[in-house]
Parts: C-alpha cells; structure tokens; sequence
C-alpha cells in the first residue's frame, strides 16, 4: 500500500513540477520503470541476466531520455510500455498488487537461496 501511495505522489508531484516550471523552458517527465539489470539486482541472478524484458541500464537511459521532451509520461523502454499498458489495461489493481507481491516473494526466496550458497 505505501508504495502505490509513493508511486502516485512522485506522478502527482511530477505534474505539479511540469506546470510551475513550464514557463521557465525546464521540461519535467514522469518515468516509471519496470525491472532493469543493475548492481542494485544483485539479489537476483533473473534480473542481474537481463532478458526480453529486463534489458541492461545502458539500453534502458538511451530509449528514456530518447523520449525526453516528447512525452510527459514514460516506462522508458518499449517492452516496459508494452508491459504497462498491458498491466493498466486488462488487470484490476487487486491483481496488480497480487501478483506484485507474489513476484517480491520469489525475488526475496530467491536472494535467501543465494545467500545459503
């Protein structure tokens, strides 16, 4: 719950950003990432690899700030947009937030594994 509450502030304050500062020419946009391979993943070996949908920070910063200033509102990648808009559009929040956590969880098991190692 706090996350999503988090999650809309950043949006919320971001928009707020974007209308004050519009007539000084600063551009504000809202990116909203899925998962990217960086040292911060080190928990798990899935997401350090990379895939399809996991690509590497170099591949994610390119595509993001290629959309910078032509959008207010990103994923900054264009398999996190499919993903966003799949998520936003055929998923009710309840869902959302289950699968959400079921995926932590696997993360979290997954870290705990590499650690008895």
């Amino acid at each position: 719950m706090l996350k999503a509450v988090m999650k809309a502030y950043i949006r919320s304050f971001s928009e707020a950003l974007r209308y004050e500062y519009s007539k000084y020419n600063v551009t504000v946009q809202h990116v909203t990432p899925f998962f990217v391979s960086t040292k911060m993943n080190s928990f798990s070996n899935r997401l350090l690899s990379g895939n399809f949908f996991v690509p590497d920070a170099a591949s994610y910063a390119k595509h993001a700030a290629a959309a910078l200033g032509k959008v207010d509102h990103t994923a900054g990648y264009w398999t996190h947009s499919l993903q966003y808009f799949i998520v936003k559009t055929f998923s009710p929040t309840w869902v959302r937030s289950r699968v959400g956590g079921l995926l932590n969880k696997s993360f979290r098991n997954e870290y705990f594994e590499m650690q008895k190692k």
